[in-house]
């Protein structure tokens, strides 16, 4: 708010609409809204999280689109606003398009939002729509090939050439990064944190699938067979010497 005409989408929402944030939203800009909205409710649906209690941070509607997207004005210091908001939040959703050639590895705001999830240990949840989902999974259940197209693609961080819509905003995120930590150790640590979700699917995938096959043996009918004992031959089981 700087009491200049214009003001973010959030102070046009009633006040049960905004209420403090539980999680902060990582997204990037180009994606339909219906990717964003399907891959929201599956998030919904499969942690059990209650819409009326659950509150997003969402750039879009926070940030003042008017001097975005109309006056061309960057964002604040990156160091002031953007990390202690995320820490203050507490907890992340990064949103990805796809798993294969994500656009949300080829965005600067992204890639540096990823990673100072990781340098504040925020915890976060990767989340994608239905539909890329049902796709990784079908990878993944490939088997080698399939585990190995999903770890290269989602491997391919490259900070230095990656984009922000607002020239601006590259210029000073890149700077940040280049002025604290260098551009490969944000590759790097975005690049685990992809692996080490791709692992967590694959460790889900199969703890579901034993599961699956424990109750399938539960369901087994008995037939009024006895237990092994009552196989052994009545000689051998006489006792006799």
């Amino acid at each position: 708010r700087d009491h200049r005409p214009g003001c973010s989408l959030l102070d046009t929402l009633p006040p049960q609409h905004r209420r403090p944030c539980t999680h902060f939203l990582s997204w990037s800009w180009g994606y339909t809204i219906s990717s964003v909205r399907s891959a929201l409710e599956l998030w919904v649906q499969q942690v059990e999280a209650d819409p009326s209690r659950t509150f997003l941070w969402v750039c879009f509607f926070w940030n003042n689109q008017i001097r975005l997207l109309v006056q061309k004005e960057g964002g604040d210091d990156l160091a002031e606003v953007f990390g202690p908001t995320l820490k203050r939040v507490g907890r992340m959703v990064a949103l990805l398009d796809n798993w294969s050639g994500p656009r949300y590895l080829t965005r600067i705001w992204t890639i540096f939002e990823q990673f100072k999830a990781c340098e504040l240990k925020v915890p976060v949840e990767i989340i994608m729509p239905p539909d890329s989902q049902e796709s990784l999974m079908v990878a993944i259940k490939s088997g080698d090939q399939g585990i190995r197209e999903v770890t290269r693609s989602l491997s391919r961080v490259d900070s230095e050439r990656a984009k922000a819509w607002l020239p601006l905003d590259e210029t000073r995120v890149k700077a940040n990064i280049r002025d604290t930590v260098g551009f490969d150790v944000v590759n790097h640590a975005v690049r685990y944190r992809m692996i080490e979700w791709v692992k967590g699917v694959f460790q889900r995938m199969v703890e579901n699938m034993i599961v699956e096959e424990q109750r399938d043996c539960d369901r087994i009918p008995d037939h009024g067979h006895g237990g092994p004992e009552d196989s052994v031959p009545a000689d051998l089981d006489s006792g006799a010497g």
